[in-house]
């Protein structure tokens, strides 16, 4: 695959970048939720500060996103223990 020039705008800026043709629709989607963050920063709390607003959303991104890392961890953990528990029981019945 080659790389297109993409132009992403985040808070006013417009950042040129070249970028695997096949990621270019999740940088869209990524410019598109930060805007929207944005806007709800800039609502909501009354931030006027770019500087602010984006250090905000990377911070809260960040929470969201370890949050999101933990529970699919936790969910993994008890997968593999339910796994491992059928395997036991797959195997004591082999046995006899």
């Amino acid at each position: 695959m080659s790389d297109v020039p993409v132009e992403i705008k985040i808070a006013g800026r417009i950042y040129p970048l070249r970028v695997a043709a096949a990621d270019e629709k999740f940088l869209r989607q990524a410019e598109k939720a930060i805007e929207k963050r944005i806007q709800q920063w800039t609502q909501n709390a009354g931030t006027r500060d770019a500087q602010d607003r984006l250090a905000m959303i990377l911070l809260t991104g960040w929470v969201d996103m370890l949050k999101e890392n933990q529970s699919r961890d936790t969910k993994l953990s008890f997968l593999d223990t339910k796994l491992k528990s059928l395997a036991k029981t797959l195997q004591a019945v082999d046995e006899k």
